[in-house]
């Protein structure tokens, strides 16, 4: 089931199922419709399906699927693209492939590639740059982080000062907030946020509990 944002006196209203079980699949939103891309069924396939959710039809809808089947992916809006980042893949071997579906033509194209392989790896979109948080390459737990800039191409930016995967990031007040995720079997309870005009991340307190594979959104009060 999804929640439906409408307005409902109900608060706890829920919206229309998807049309498939999703698990590490990532989800966005872009031109009031809600978008699930990837993840598997039941922990062994994989998914390169991608379906919307449209308020005005209030029923989740088939789009053009991804090129690559992902899991544990980043996902980010820029320029009203969705752009589809790292991952594991219908092997279950990480991948460092980029893509990027545009609705006006139904399409997904492949973009240029990270520089590393990053499997639960996070991301946001800021100041019309995407960034790429964490993960884990296979071997290690990674603190790196990349970002794409509008001409497609990719750079490091300073590193989190906590390697993590499974993590959760957003975007407030011009800073990029990262919480919680795993590192070497153990969950995590610290959050950081990064400035980019000084290229540096600061811990914060840390949340109440430790929380693996947490999601996140920031809200205007």
């Amino acid at each position: 089931m999804f929640s439906n944002p409408n307005p409902n006196p109900n608060p706890n209203h829920q919206g229309p199922e998807m049309e498939s079980v999703r698990s590490g699949c990532a989800a966005v939103s872009l031109q009031n419709a809600i978008y699930a891309c990837g993840g598997t069924p039941n922990g062994q396939s994989v998914f390169e399906t991608v379906e919307k959710l449209d308020f005005g039809a209030n029923k989740w809808v088939s789009v053009a699927p991804m090129c690559t089947k992902r899991l544990a992916m980043a996902i980010a809006v820029r320029d009203d693209k969705i752009f589809a980042m790292g991952g594991a893949d219908g092997l279950g071997v990480g991948v460092s492939s980029v893509e990027c579906f545009d609705s006006r033509s139904n399409s997904w194209e492949m973009c240029k590639p990270m520089s590393s392989v990053r499997i639960g790896v996070c991301g946001a979109t800021l100041n019309g740059d995407i960034y790429v948080i964490g993960g884990y390459d296979g071997s290690v737990h990674l603190r790196s982080v990349e970002k794409m800039d509008k001409n497609g191409n990719w750079t490091h930016v300073a590193s989190m000062n906590t390697c993590r995967s499974s993590a959760c990031a957003t975007v407030c007040a011009g800073c990029i907030y990262v919480a919680g995720g795993s590192a070497d079997g153990a969950q995590i309870d610290s959050v950081e946020r990064y400035n980019p005009e000084t290229d540096q991340w600061e811990e914060l307190g840390s949340m109440s509990v430790m929380r693996g594979g947490p999601a996140v959104v920031a809200m205007e009060m």
